[in-house]
């Protein structure tokens, strides 16, 4: 179950950032947008090049589920062959395509973006050119090789200074956000916001206007507090350690001049980033207002009041299945084959799942193991609740092993119960030594006693 949640009434309350004018006259832009099942609904990530996309898309993968998740790569957006994909089949869909997007699915789509300082985005992207492998069989075959290598040539200075090559980065925010495709839009391919040999339409009222729409959006530069923001909105636990990937590592030195030229190509990123940064302000504030009213405490403590709050397992049978926003640690990414999903525990010898369970009568766990490297690891397994030790029964069912045990009643509400796996040890499968792993659940069972 998702769902997206945003407070009604707007409050007056400080600027959080410093974004807001004393004088400023805005309208609330919380808005409530209904995405209770991913079956009718779908979570659409605009990934702008450079804007911590890849790491806000580990956090989309959790909250959806590896299966449900697709990512738009972009072979498939200008490959030699592009694929067929139906993109309804799935609840989450990210990639580097613009705002129209929308037109391939029938159902509703839910829009998220990030957004960061337009000189800082072109600086990274720059880099990024930089490090690309030129000899890779993509960018061999992309007929980018020529670009990415003179790129690598040039100094960032020559880079800003070639007409030919700011293609690459101006505007490119308001771009992806407000760009009118004339064209019919019937595959990926038709959605690209890079073409070079058309006429780009694109309106930066008509991107801010989408922003203000937009189910949720953050900023690279204030990436901690858009996760934040981010929690609020989904109900979801906070985020106690932030993901990185592709993160530019070197500074890249850039003179002045360079920098005001980049400022006057981008005019239209720098004024929607100062639009974007005012309505982050407002939301920001407007949850922090929310929460302090109900809860008191610091800001992390709100957060996770909220999503306890929101997430109360109390209808059973219920059937964890290591997707959704769950604080779970010690577990290896899904794995899939034959259309089964499980998730092995490892490389330490302790994993742990945490739900705000409701435990006013007992309550049965049962699960089964969905792979077994060792007998003797899984009849020594110890499975504790609130760090007290369970009884634990198995049995055979149709050659699958089966654990059961029993989590006692417990009388409270806004606390969430901590399942801890404990496996006398761990080992490498069959002989190699790629990954320590210790036992592979799919999924978990409760049930009322």
């Amino acid at each position: 179950m998702l769902s997206i949640h945003f407070p009604g009434a707007f409050k007056s309350s400080p600027s959080c950032f410093g974004f807001l004018p004393n004088n400023l006259e805005m309208k609330s832009p919380i808005t409530f947008f209904p995405c209770n099942d991913l079956a009718n609904h779908v979570l659409c990530f605009i990934h702008i090049p450079k804007t911590a996309g890849s790491s806000f898309n580990e956090i989309l993968i959790s909250l959806v589920g590896h299966s449900q998740f697709k990512m738009i790569t972009p072979e498939m957006l200008d490959g030699p062959e592009v694929p067929e994909i139906d993109l309804n089949e799935y609840g989450g869909v990210s990639g580097h395509f613009a705002y129209e997007v929308d037109k391939l699915f029938t159902k509703s789509v839910h829009y998220l973006t990030f957004l960061r300082d337009p000189t800082a985005r072109t600086v990274s992207q720059y880099k990024q050119f930089r490090r690309i492998d030129l000899t890779s069989p993509y960018i061999q075959q992309s007929g980018n090789l020529t670009h990415y290598r003179d790129v690598q040539a040039m100094s960032l200075d020559d880079y800003v200074n070639d007409p030919f090559f700011q293609n690459d980065f101006q505007n490119l925010q308001t771009r992806m956000l407000g760009l009118l495709i004339d064209r019919p839009i019937k595959q990926l391919r038709d959605t690209r916001p890079l073409d070079r040999d058309e006429d780009r339409n694109y309106s930066l009222e008509l991107a801010k206007e989408r922003l203000r729409r937009f189910a949720y959006f953050g900023l690279q530069e204030y990436f901690r507090e858009s996760l934040e923001l981010f929690a609020f909105q989904f109900n979801c636990p906070p985020f106690p350690k932030i993901p990185e990937a592709n993160v530019s590592p070197e500074q890249e030195s850039i003179s002045p001049q360079s920098i005001q030229k980049l400022q006057e190509l981008n005019r239209l990123d720098v004024e929607l980033y100062a639009f974007a940064k005012t309505l982050f302000d407002l939301r920001y504030r407007e949850m922090k207002s929310d929460l302090e009213d109900r809860y008191q405490p610091t800001l992390l403590q709100m957060l996770q009041l909220n999503s306890l709050e929101n997430n109360r397992i109390a209808t059973f049978p219920f059937r964890f299945q290591f997707q959704g926003m769950y604080r779970i640690t010690g577990w290896y990414p899904a794995e899939f084959s034959s259309g089964q999903q499980w998730c092995w525990s490892g490389p330490e010898t302790v994993s742990t799942i945490e739900l705000n369970l409701d435990r006013s009568e007992p309550l049965q766990i049962r699960f089964p193991m969905a792979v077994v490297l060792d007998s003797e690891i899984v009849r020594k397994l110890v499975v504790r609740v609130d760090n007290s030790s369970i009884e634990l029964t198995h049995s055979n069912e149709d050659s699958v092993h089966y654990v059961k045990g029993t989590i006692p009643t417990a009388h409270r509400s806004l606390t969430s119960t901590r399942l801890s796996f404990h496996v006398d040890r761990t080992m490498y499968p069959f002989g190699t030594n790629s990954r320590l792993l210790g036992i592979a659940l799919s999924w978990i069972d409760f049930t009322r006693v």
